[in-house]
């Protein structure tokens, strides 16, 4: 006699295939009816930009940016002095 299966076997196969069906179904019902419109975020991000709830947050990256580009201006031209000599100059 072959091996019997027992009732948590069933119930994990039974799941399995449910959530599969599941996955699936709702993969063909998101692109079934979809518009490509519906999978643009262009609309929904001049809305957001334009409400002024993130305002204080572009302030903040473009600060930020700034300080760190002129970080990397000073490094660079710190680096440039301390690496070169002047013509005609002596090293002690």
């Amino acid at each position: 006699m072959g091996h019997t299966h027992s009732l948590a076997e069933w119930a994990e196969a039974l799941l399995l295939a449910l959530s599969l069906y599941s996955a699936g179904a709702a993969l063909v019902f998101l692109i079934c009816d979809a518009d490509a419109s519906d999978f643009d975020p262009r609309r929904p991000l001049a809305a957001l930009l334009n409400s002024g709830r993130v305002d204080p947050l572009l302030i903040a990256i473009v600060s930020a940016r700034t300080a760190v580009r002129d970080a990397v201006l000073d490094a660079a031209a710190l680096v440039l002095l301390l690496t070169t000599s002047p013509n005609g100059a002596t090293h002690v």
